[in-house]
């Protein structure tokens, strides 16, 4: 994933927190909020894991959104991981991000 499409400063995390809206489920919490730039900012707790785990799951994280980019529309998007997500193959993140996706009607209409 590109870094120009990466939320960076604790700023723009907590903006996003406190004004966007959110879906969840046992993996993942999908924060979004609507913009005129397309930024995705990932969070995993140090309940989670170690280091390793923790980037890991963030690697998986960023794959899961990366060919979905094109489609989603512009606006300010945060991942947080849940319990659910230490151990949880690819697969099964990609469908909770799907799923959420969905609910929060972040992709564009297909034309």
């Amino acid at each position: 994933m590109q870094r120009s499409y990466s939320l960076k400063k604790n700023s723009q995390f907590a903006y996003v927190h406190r004004r966007g809206r959110s879906q969840a489920d046992k993996r993942l919490v999908l924060i979004y909020l609507k913009g005129n730039k397309l930024l995705v900012g990932f969070s995993v707790s140090k309940k989670l894991g170690g280091a390793v785990e923790r980037n890991h799951i963030k690697r998986l994280l960023r794959e899961c959104v990366r060919p979905e980019l094109p489609r989603m529309k512009k606006g300010s998007y945060i991942l947080i991981a849940r319990n659910g997500a230490v151990g949880a193959s690819l697969a099964q993140l990609n469908q909770s991000f799907q799923a959420l996706a969905q609910k929060a009607q972040v992709f564009l209409p297909v034309q």
